[in-house]
């Protein structure tokens, strides 16, 4: 008798055994499943509603809005200066934008027939080395492209985020400006470009021109 009852027991022990590794793997899938339904992939996508997308650092990079698509495709830390006395204009980056999918009223504000666009972006700092107050508008006037086109900023600025037009004694501050590429620039063939300023002007009744647009080439 003893002997059918020890063949019992040891037939529950193994039922047993077999229910809680069966419970045991059930749980560790889930484990697993969870694991991976928290992963979150890294996406290169950043939003910015006010377009100066100083996030975008890596060709290849985008940001969305409502409104619109941007993929950067070059980027270059240029770090280059020019005086326009007393103005020291230096040039941070310059980025070559693709815009895409712009909604209708985006292309109506900037005057477009498409819903697509290039962009050229250029970072920069104004600062007035001097102690009078000295006025200076826009900062980056114009661009000349190596592929030839020369771009005023009047009409085709996209971003608006200039800086002021009058600097104080010793003061300094940062600013945006987006050119709108012409439909015919090859964005990957520009090699150069031409950066030119406006001029300063004392502020005074007057308005004495202190220094006359100047340029500067950035090579790439």
């Amino acid at each position: 008798m003893k002997k059918y009852i020890a063949i019992i027991l040891s037939i529950l022990l193994l039922v047993v055994l077999a229910a809680c590794a069966n419970n045991s793997d059930q749980g560790t899938k889930e484990q697993s499943d969870a694991k991976k339904a928290h992963v979150v992939k890294k996406k290169k996508v950043s939003n910015d509603p006010d377009g100066n997308d100083p996030t975008l650092t890596r060709v290849g990079e985008t940001y969305k809005t409502n409104d619109s698509t941007t993929t950067l495709k070059r980027i270059y830390d240029v770090k280059q200066s020019v005086d326009v006395k007393p103005i020291k204009l230096t040039i941070g980056s310059i980025k070559f934008l693709a815009f895409t999918h712009l909604d209708t009223d985006m292309q109506e504000s900037y005057g477009l027939h498409s819903d697509h666009f290039n962009g050229l972006q250029l970072s920069y700092e104004v600062q007035n080395t001097s102690k009078d107050t000295v006025n200076m508008y826009p900062p980056i006037d114009k661009v000349i492209l190596s592929t030839g086109q020369q771009i005023s900023m009047e009409n085709n600025d996209y971003l608006d985020a200039s800086t002021d037009d009058t600097f104080y004694g010793q003061a300094k501050q940062k600013g945006y400006c987006g050119f709108i590429l012409p439909d015919d620039v090859n964005i990957n063939e520009v090699k150069w470009i031409k950066i030119v300023t406006s001029d300063t002007w004392s502020n005074d009744e007057d308005g004495t021109e202190l220094s006359e647009p100047q340029v500067t080439k950035v090579q790439f």
